[in-house]
């Protein structure tokens, strides 16, 4: 895990100009995290603590995730108790990732009581614990399984701490006065992992890679000063200043520390920030973003997925019996012969061959017969067996058509899905989901519909046209049907799924530069984002209409050119 103890070192002495500051509100934008917004004379900042696996962390915010409507059980607790709390102090244990908020608040009987709130950020057992002033758990982001002998971590047990790991602090240590004794059987950063606390795997390399150039085995005298060397240096970096670094590769943050890493050479780039907080927040602002869209959207996307499934199947299934409908007419004429020799046929038999009076030729024709049906009836079954594939033959095709303007209106959700940047944007689409009968209404009291905003991206062009992209299928609908002019130009990719794209031209002559950076968001924001000469179509708004009874952003054109172009960037 980047987050060890030594970085948290750094941002728990970056957060202490929080201190005097008060809890003016908690948010809880997901189950394992809390927003606390402090203020105070001259201060606002909103303190984020995560206890989420693999994220887990603590540090001052510019991001604002977007919160339920409903606040969560252990938001309302936290705003019960810590609203308006002052923060009196935030304190490490040592360089264990554990953190204290300590906090000063009045109860209800206006008594002055200490609270704390315990943000323990270990892996897989990173939890976010409100404490009161006897000590005792409010509540907490995860709470312990009863059964088990671990640590009680449930509502009015005592708050018992992290047990200590009981390595060397570097903080207070004296490295001239330590008996460091390091094994030749291990490498030497696994043995530096395993003695001191608040280092992580990358830091211990790097301390390897510093003091002998490679993560060898120390075995002399001289490999233990160097050692010692190193990590007093370690050490003063820590107590220096906030300077910490991020890790990329090809733009792609990778790893962070709060020292700068030379180990790896040129295959790095190294980014410094001044602040701890502002390094996490750009290493873990899109990973937060994605993991809130994954799972807002988790339950859609497989209800769109069904039923697409569905629809295919359905279409496949149609086309089946309509290819075997074809052969209607020969139905009726089986039907036809053994009527006319109802006197020849005995009953019990499996087949008969007759001669067919409706070939030139007369030729005969075997036809298979039902055993458990006289001559009659299997005429009559033969007869409504074609009556059943004319009716087929007239109403499978309208089917057929609905199957496959289904299917297409499917993957444009699933495209808007995909695209969606908030976790409003997945809120419209499923209420668009909602009032075409995909998801089921509840059962429950009736609340107010959410309401479908209008909000298309908007671009403007190097020579000044403006050009609308909208996010989901109502608004693709609002968008060309309502809100664009019967002169603005309307551009869609090419038989697949995609956004509405409207270059509002208020009369003018439209440039080659601006129809080409219209198809190229088209292209960007469809299914074939990642296609190269992508074609897109394009016409005068005038041109589109939406056929009766369609599905939301459902439309036909007209009179249309098309351009072939790579998404824009």
């Amino acid at each position: 895990m980047s987050l060890d103890g030594g970085f948290l070192y750094k941002t728990v002495a970056e957060l202490q100009s929080a201190r005097e500051s008060r809890i003016e509100k908690i948010y809880q934008p997901s189950k394992d995290e809390l927003i606390l917004l402090l203020r105070r004379a001259g201060f606002s900042k909103r303190l984020l603590l995560c206890a989420r696996q693999g994220e887990a962390r603590l540090h001052f915010t510019d991001l604002r995730p977007e919160n339920p409507e409903k606040p969560p059980m252990l938001c309302m607790l936290a705003r019960k108790y810590f609203s308006g709390a002052k923060i009196k102090n935030i304190v490490q244990t040592g360089l264990e990732r554990c953190v204290f908020i300590e906090c000063e608040a009045y109860n209800e009987l206006g008594d002055c009581v200490t609270l704390k709130i315990a943000c323990e950020l270990i892996g897989a057992k990173s939890n976010i614990v409100l404490i009161n002033e006897n000590g005792k758990i409010i509540d907490a982001v995860k709470r312990s399984d009863i059964e088990k002998n671990d640590r009680m971590i449930q509502p009015g047990a005592n708050y018992s701490p992290v047990e200590p790991q009981n390595k060397i602090d570097i903080i207070p240590a004296d490295f001239k006065s330590i008996d460091l004794k390091l094994s030749p059987q291990k490498p030497l950063s696994s043995e530096l992992l395993e003695s001191f606390e608040g280092l992580s795997p990358l830091v211990c390399r790097e301390i390897a890679y510093r003091a002998a150039e490679t993560d060898g085995f120390a075995e002399t005298e001289n490999d233990l000063t160097a050692v010692k060397l190193e990590l007093e240096k370690i050490k003063s970096e820590l107590l220096r200043d906030f300077n910490c670094y991020m890790l990329l590769k090809d733009g792609v943050p990778k790893d962070f520390s709060f020292i700068k890493i030379g180990q790896y050479g040129n295959l790095y780039e190294i980014k410094k920030f001044e602040s701890p907080s502002s390094l996490l927040d750009e290493f873990y602002g899109k990973r937060d973003l994605a993991f809130r869209l994954s799972k807002a959207s988790a339950d859609i996307s497989k209800i769109v997925s069904n039923a697409l499934l569905r629809a295919g199947k359905r279409k496949a299934l149609r086309m089946q019996e309509l290819e075997n409908s074809r052969n209607c007419e020969q139905k009726r004429i089986f039907g036809e012969l053994i009527k006319a020799n109802i006197h020849n046929i005995s009953a019990g038999q499996s087949s008969v061959v007759l001669d067919n009076f409706y070939d030139p030729e007369l030729k005969p024709v075997k036809i298979k017969l039902d055993l458990s049906l006289n001559a009659a009836n299997n005429a009559a079954k033969y007869f409504k067996e074609y009556k059943k594939a004319c009716v087929a033959r007239q109403t499978l095709g309208r089917f057929i058509k609905a199957d496959g303007e289904e299917t297409e209106y499917l993957l444009n959700v699933e495209d808007s899905i995909k695209r969606c940047r908030t976790v409003a944007d997945i809120n419209e689409i499923k209420e668009e989901l909602r009032k075409e009968g995909y998801i089921k209404k509840s059962g429950k009291k009736k609340t107010a519909e959410p309401k479908i905003g209008f909000r298309p991206e908007e671009y403007v062009s190097e020579d000044g046209f403006k050009i609308l992209v909208g996010r989901n299928n109502v608004e693709n609908d609002r968008l060309t049907m309502k809100f664009a002019a019967k002169s603005d130009l309307w551009f869609h990719v090419k038989n697949a799924a995609g956004a509405h794209v409207i270059l509002i031209t208020e009369g003018r002559q439209v440039s080659d530069s601006a129809l080409l950076f219209a198809a190229g968001l088209a292209a960007k924001n469809s299914s074939l984002s990642s296609s190269q000469n992508v074609p897109v179509d394009y016409t005068f708004v005038k041109s589109v209409k939406k056929p009766n009874g369609a599905k939301a952003g459902m439309v036909i054109y007209e009179n249309n050119k098309t351009l072939y172009v790579d998404p824009a960037k």
